[in-house]
């Protein structure tokens, strides 16, 4: 019990000290999360919360499904993007008081299989207002190139 206390006790000044989120899975899933207080204060102030939420749990309005959010990525990001690359499975994530999904881009060519992550693209998940920088982009595309280089090199 005392190795527990010391664990925990080091989960919550990195939660503090570094304004971590903790998630905590069963069988694979996402079942606990844990947050600063201020962070948890945030969240039921944000338009998000409904206003029930004190009396019975935090009650998000996620309007933008996974599965939305990782459409919106394959049809508006990934044609200016170029051939090779898909969004992949999106996260939920609450960060710098939003909620937002975090879709993966994946690199996947026919003669090479599916090479990996080269970035990810944030999805507002009440608005899905896609959150990407040009900047951004570039590094997704730059990232794609060098690992695509790296595996045709190790191919001749």
């Amino acid at each position: 019990m005392s190795d527990f206390r010391r664990q925990t006790s080091q989960v919550i000044d990195s939660i503090l000290r570094e304004g971590d989120i903790v998630y905590i899975t069963q069988h694979g899933r996402p079942k606990v999360v844990l947050l600063d207080y201020q962070q948890y204060e945030a969240l039921l102030a944000n338009q998000a919360v409904s206003p029930d939420s004190r009396e019975s749990g935090l009650m998000l309005a996620i309007t933008v499904s996974a599965e939305e959010a990782r459409q919106h990525v394959n049809r508006q990001v990934i044609p200016d993007l170029g051939t090779g690359l898909r969004a992949g499975s999106p996260a939920l994530l609450w960060r710098e008081q939003q909620l937002f999904w975090q879709v993966s881009i994946l690199l996947s060519l026919p003669q090479l299989g599916e090479m990996g992550a080269v970035g990810a693209i944030r999805v507002d998940a009440h608005s899905g207002v896609i959150e990407i920088t040009a900047a951004e982009l570039e590094q997704i595309r730059q990232h794609a190139q060098r690992l695509y280089d790296g595996a045709t090199l190790s191919t001749e």
